[in-house]
């Protein structure tokens, strides 16, 4: 019995020690709940509904993201749309403009060949007359003559009425041929008329089918923007993409940060025409392409910052960037033509890869010094066309072509900085004719590029 009470003292004062750790010390609690817990039907069920929660706030999280950027995308493209239809409403009213002013000529030049076929018609009747006149006058003298008349004065009276008429007729001849003349050429100005009139009426078919089609698709985006926005919405997403936008359509937005188009592929075409307050622009890494006329006429345009991994930068996309004084280009970057036409930049550094770009780049800007990475092997036309403030070319010795009109020949006092020597410069093939600045520039030769 002794031995009974024993062990039985000894269980209880085991549970009573268990006991009071599980409630006094945390750390033996939480130890011993760890441990006991994952076995429970209860805990794993928890555990399971946490996991599932948790999963769905990340989806969540991930799909809001998603759905903003979509949004960005969607509004952005329709106000390029709206821009694009701007322009194309502006050059339909343009060709209406011209259609009506060569009807106008064509009918002004209908009416001057109608007068014209008139008078030539009476002059060729006149002249005609005449010829009569003159025929019958030569009958006359050459009768008197074959009877070998004595009427000596009605014979020189003849003798000068057939000088008078002849005269008379040389220049009513002169007369009718240049009616002639002029009857052709009006002819050929209707013919002229005709075609303009033709191509107006082809081009305005054209512009209003683009229109037509372009405000079709800004429809279906308003409708995939509104399903954005009512996903975004249940989502429990923000609406600062919507000030952003407004921003933009309203003129307003001075700064353009990569954060605001996180997630942003592609500035397209039109997207920020005109947009005179816009002053810094800080492209996403995630974009690839700026469209053509992205930026065109944005003339308080001061900085744009480019990611390397834009691959194309569109017809005339920086034109009329008359503040913008700087540019960073990216290595593989390809560049349309006329892309910075009429700019402000003053220095320009140039990838290798622009030996293959389109015409014209930075034409008439405000080019100073030019800096041509080593790599690059052509000048493509145009490249510097009218750019006349230019004062210093940096050229590698990989240069072997400038293309016609590639250095402005109104530039005066160029410095040419080459890193090889007089020999090798001598091999870059070029018309001086064309390049005539370059042609009369200072050469510095090995110049430690």
């Amino acid at each position: 019995m002794n031995l009974f009470w024993k062990i039985t003292t000894i269980v209880f004062a085991a549970l009573f020690i268990v006991t009071g750790l599980f409630f006094i010390i945390p750390g033996t609690r939480n130890f011993i709940l760890n441990s006991v817990a994952p076995y429970s039907e209860v805990y794993q069920k928890q555990e399971q509904e946490n996991k599932e929660l948790q999963d769905a706030y990340i989806s969540n999280l991930v799909l809001l993201a998603e759905t903003r950027t979509s949004l960005l995308n969607a509004e952005f493209k329709a106000i390029s749309y709206q821009n694009e239809v701007g322009v194309l409403q502006s050059n339909l009213q343009n060709t209406q403009n011209n259609l009506a002013l060569a009807l106008s000529q064509k009918s002004a030049v209908e009416n001057t060949l109608a007068d014209t076929n008139t008078n030539l018609a009476n002059m060729t009747q006149s002249l005609n007359a005449l010829r009569a006149e003159f025929n019958a006058l030569n009958n006359e003298l050459d009768a008197l003559i074959e009877q070998e008349s004595s009427d000596t004065a009605r014979i020189e009276l003849l003798t000068q009425e057939i000088v008078d008429v002849t005269n008379e007729m040389n220049s009513l001849q002169n007369i009718v041929d240049g009616l002639t003349v002029a009857a052709n050429a009006y002819e050929a100005q209707i013919t002229d008329y005709e075609t303009q009139i033709t191509t107006c009426n082809r081009t305005i078919s054209d512009y209003e089918s683009e229109i037509l089609s372009l405000r079709s698709q800004i429809v279906e985006l308003q409708d995939t923007i509104r399903e954005l926005e009512s996903l975004n919405s249940a989502l429990n997403g923000d609406d600062s993409y919507k000030e952003l936008v407004q921003q933009v359509i309203s003129g307003t937005l001075t700064e353009l940060r990569a954060t605001d188009l996180e997630g942003i592929t592609e500035i397209r075409d039109y997207a920020f025409y005109n947009c005179y307050s816009l002053r810094l622009v800080e492209l996403p890494e995630t974009v690839n392409r700026i469209g053509a006329y992205a930026f065109a006429n944005c003339n308080n345009l001061e900085t744009i910052i480019i990611p390397d991994g834009v691959q194309e930068i569109g017809e005339r996309a920086f034109t009329g960037c008359r503040s913008l004084h700087t540019i960073t280009l990216p290595e593989s970057v390809y560049v349309g033509n006329f892309a910075f036409y009429y700019t402000g930049i003053t220095e320009v550094h140039l990838p290798a890869n622009c030996s293959n770009w389109g015409s014209c780049v930075f034409q008439e800007s405000a080019v100073r010094d030019i800096y041509f990475a080593n790599g690059t092997t052509r000048i493509p036309f145009g490249l510097f066309h009218g750019c006349n403030n230019i004062e210093n070319v940096f050229i590698p010795t990989t240069l072997q072509e400038i293309a016609t009109f590639g250095i402005s020949n109104y530039s005066s006092n160029i410095t040419v900085f080459y890193a090889g020597t007089q020999q090798q410069f001598s091999q870059i093939s070029y018309v001086a004719s064309d390049n005539t600045a370059f042609a009369s520039a200072h050469v510095i030769y090995n110049y430690n590029y």
